[in-house]
């Protein structure tokens, strides 16, 4: 029947559950925001009895996974500036957390570029170079000591921006990338030599639009630097019940956009469950080819990895999911036995993890999973139930997910 019932989300030390209410707005992402191709539904959550939905799409063009229905624009760049790591916003934390980022190291890990690479690139150091959410990475710290001192950087979120500023002396724009007071501001430095950004561009609202900005904010010859999540890494779980990655973009999706907005891909790498990407802004605008199949494929691998394609000996079992530290390999773990992967759950993440001890823990779950060290923060799971009824069509929604009460996601 490819449907069952989540009764319980279980979330990790940083993450919490939302609950989707009538005062959370909604709006419809039809197409790919890729290549504009139609999103097919594959998946379906359903709330109170049927009456609540939200689908998740696939565009059979380039493979990419975005959530159809999802909160409306608004709603979600006021989550970035106001919820997104809200508790982090005492003064003493800022504090805190800007002498630590300030006495690190430059890194230009975030966006997979060696220094070599940046500095064979020959963009003049009397150039600015923008950053697309500042985060808490070290890449603006590692551009200065290469000789670039004309850095600017975008951020939401009112704190980080502050941290990142203070942290490593560029200017900071508390404002979403899109926003007109944002692009105002950019404008006055434009062109930017290179626009880098790490692990932002899923968490947009729309990020054809994030592209679009981009290209008008370079000259030809320019360059722009992407880090993503790997789709074909990340697990059916984060992708499905992490709300704040509204979009799982595979390789194919990013270059059938940055393509269409006049970038060339020069450089492509995938490390540690990442993806990575450097273009050239070119002018030429390319059309993306006809491709199908993504749908079967895509729907094939939820099946199997959500376990649907299973019998199981008891109608009510755990979804679990987590990743390892060392090299950032994910594994997904079915339990059978009820209630005791729920014991095992509470222990390592409430009990053992919360003790900080150790930040990893090398610990058996089995033959498959023996001694393979798990990051503590990243154990997320599911209690489960065997739907007793569908109110979907398996050809409207082959995989329906149902939820007591409100549909949950995680968010942090």
């Amino acid at each position: 029947m490819n449907a069952f019932k989540i009764s319980r989300l279980l979330a990790p030390r940083y993450y919490k559950v939302l609950e989707i209410t009538k005062e959370i707005p909604f709006d419809v992402q039809p197409n790919c925001p890729c290549d504009r191709s139609p999103l097919k539904t594959f998946c379906t959550f359903l709330g109170n009895e049927g009456r609540d939905k939200i689908r998740v799409g696939v565009c059979d063009a380039c493979g990419y996974v975005g959530y159809i229905d999802r909160p409306a624009g608004d709603w979600i760049r006021n989550y970035y500036s106001t919820t997104w790591d809200a508790g982090e916003e005492s003064e003493s934390r800022i504090e805190a957390e800007t002498k630590e980022y300030a006495a690190k190291k430059g890194s230009l890990n975030p966006i997979k570029l060696t220094e070599e690479e940046v500095l064979n690139l020959g963009i003049s150091k009397d150039r600015y170079l923008l950053e697309i959410g500042s985060g808490r990475d070290l890449v603006p710290k590692a551009l200065a000591k290469l000789g670039y001192g004309k850095i600017m950087a975008v951020d939401p979120s009112k704190h980080r921006a502050r941290i990142s500023e203070q942290a490593f002396g560029i200017k900071v724009v508390a404002e979403p990338f899109e926003s007109e007071k944002a692009q105002a501001e950019f404008r006055k430095n434009a062109p930017f030599g290179l626009i880098f950004s790490s692990h932002v561009l899923e968490h947009t609202y729309d990020p054809g639009e994030i592209i679009r900005l981009a290209a008008s904010l370079q000259n030809n010859g320019d360059y722009l630097a992407l880090a993503f999540p790997n789709i074909h890494r990340e697990r059916a779980g984060i992708i499905l019940l992490f709300l704040p990655h509204l979009h799982s973009l595979s390789p194919d999706s990013l270059k059938n956009l940055l393509e269409s907005n006049g970038y060339e891909i020069i450089k492509s790498a995938r490390a540690e469950g990442n993806h990575a990407v450097l273009a050239k802004k070119t002018g030429e605008r390319k059309e993306s080819p006809a491709t199908s199949g993504h749908i079967q494929s895509t729907l094939a691998r939820f099946i199997k990895e959500i376990g649907l394609d299973k019998t199981y000996s008891s109608k009510s079992r755990l979804w679990w999911w987590f990743k390892y530290a060392n090299h950032g390999g994910q594994d997904t773990l079915w339990s059978k036995i009820w209630p005791i992967p729920l014991l095992q759950y509470y222990l390592y993440s409430k009990i053992i993890f919360r003790r900080r001890f150790k930040k990893e823990l090398a610990f058996s779950l089995g033959e498959k999973f023996a001694k393979k060290p798990v990051h503590y923060s990243t154990i997320m799971g599911a209690a489960i139930t065997d739907a007793e009824k569908r109110f979907t069509s398996p050809g409207e929604s082959p995989i329906e997910i149902q939820f007591d009460g409100n549909i949950k996601l995680f968010y942090k």
